[in-house]
């Protein structure tokens, strides 16, 4: 039994030796073959490593190397992070103080642009009245029946008048100072004929836009138009003007020695009148607005359609730069001085004539003294004062109204607005007259 194992163990060591060799062998034959050239091309060499050596030096050691970079490359990754988040989040500049934060700038900065206002309170819109326009105009209108003296007017424009009629009241309150006896009675109907306190009203069309009002008023008897204008001044209507025609021209009939001009239609225009205003002579209200052809001619609204007088083609502004003043006169009727701008003179086609003349107020005063001495009268009939809208001037006309003499707030001048008809005793443009009158104003 021993010699049985012994041989197999013989056996197993042939068989160890002999793969031993076999693995020398090929060994022997790898290198030999590794390290012989090996040809492809005639001009082409290759030489090869053997196999054993190409991927097994240094493959363990960068390995190592390259995990350690890893590692310490995530490591400061996160310190970097960590020191971010502190600086821009948990640290706050410390500002010196009473001094304004620092602003970096760049190196080329622009013009400094000044710095804009914050936004600004916007202003509260006016309350809206709480009673129409009409209402306290009739109001007002029977405070004004009790006037008799200028205090009673005055305490009447403070309680009634805007802001701008109130200042127009200032101006109304020197005149009166400056007058003596009669002359501030005088002066005192004056403004209350302005007033038109007696005139009877048949009716009233009121208009609103925003916070202005207009007042559109038909006069009984006469159906002559009125025009108040009211504005909204803090809850309440407040008178700002007013408008009322005067019982002069055609249809009061003609002044002494002369006879009114042909009126077709018998609306107060005569025939030559309507014809230089582009109206119907046989229409007494041309445009269809409800306005007769004089009551809108009158009061400077355009009879042969809409809007103002002055938008009427046959009517011309003028304006005097010498004395200040301007005025609606005929389109066709061109103006001639005389002399100089003191005197103008606005001739017709068929020789009527409207002049106006300039003259020093010597004394300086006010137009109703100035008329008591120079015709010699101690009293004035109060329907022969004239006060404009404006307030810019006063006047007073002469008995057979076709002449005005007026002066300025200042007391400048004296200027005098006559009609005269030549040799022809027929008075056919008095109502030009009369808008001429209503529209002349000066400036300061």
């Amino acid at each position: 039994m021993f010699n049985i194992i012994k041989k197999k163990n013989k056996e197993k060591d042939k068989i160890q030796d002999k793969e031993d060799e076999q693995e020398q062998a090929a060994q022997s034959t790898e290198e030999q073959f590794s390290e012989k050239e090996v040809k492809i091309d005639e001009n082409v060499t290759i030489y090869t490593m053997p196999e054993r050596f190409r991927f097994s030096h240094g493959q363990a050691s960068h390995k190592k190397t390259g995990l350690v970079i890893i590692v310490f490359g995530l490591i400061f990754l996160m310190v970097l992070a960590a020191g971010a988040y502190y600086y821009f989040y948990m640290m706050e500049p410390a500002q010196p103080s009473g001094t304004p934060e620092a602003t970096s700038t760049p190196e080329t900065t622009q013009p400094t642009q000044p710095s804009q206002p914050g936004p600004q309170p916007q202003p509260q819109p006016e309350p809206q009245p709480t009673k129409s326009a009409k209402a306290t105009f009739l109001e007002m209108k029977n405070d004004f029946n009790k006037i008799n003296t200028f205090i009673n007017y005055e305490q009447t424009i403070r309680k009634y008048g805007s802001k701008n009629r109130i200042t127009q009241l200032e101006q109304e309150k020197k005149q009166y100072s400056s007058l003596t006896g009669s002359a501030q009675d005088d002066f005192v109907n004056s403004l209350i004929n302005a007033t038109a306190k007696s005139k009877a009203i048949e009716e009233i069309n009121e208009k609103v836009i925003d916070s202005t009002a207009t007042l559109n008023i038909t006069i009984e008897e006469t159906e002559e138009q009125a025009i108040v204008k009211m504005v909204a001044e803090q809850g309440q209507w407040k008178l700002a003007s007013q408008i009322w025609p005067e019982t002069t021209g055609a249809s009061s009939g003609p002044a002494n020695g002369f006879i009114a001009g042909v009126d077709s239609d018998r609306d107060g225009l005569t025939n030559k009148e309507e014809a230089l205003l582009g109206t119907d002579i046989n229409n007494t209200d041309s445009d269809n607005d409800n306005y007769s052809d004089l009551s809108e001619a009158l009061n400077l609204y355009n009879p042969a359609g809409n809007d103002r007088l002055i938008n009427n083609p046959n009517i011309s502004k003028y304006l005097n730069n010498s004395y200040n003043y301007n005025m609606l006169y005929p389109t066709n009727w061109s103006p001639q001085t005389v002399g100089g701008d003191e005197s103008v003179m606005f001739k017709s086609t068929d020789n009527h004539f409207i002049n106006v003349i300039t003259e020093t107020n010597e004394n300086r005063e006010p137009i109703i003294n100035w008329y008591k001495k120079q015709f010699e009268v101690t009293t004035i009939n109060n329907t022969k004062l004239v006060t404009p809208s404006d307030r810019s001037w006063q006047g007073i006309k002469s008995e057979d109204n076709l002449t005005i003499y007026l002066t300025d707030q200042r007391y400048n001048n004296i200027i005098t607005i006559t009609y005269i008809s030549g040799q022809d005793i027929v008075l056919d443009y008095i109502n030009i007259l009369e808008i001429v009158i209503k529209s002349f104003t000066i400036s300061e």
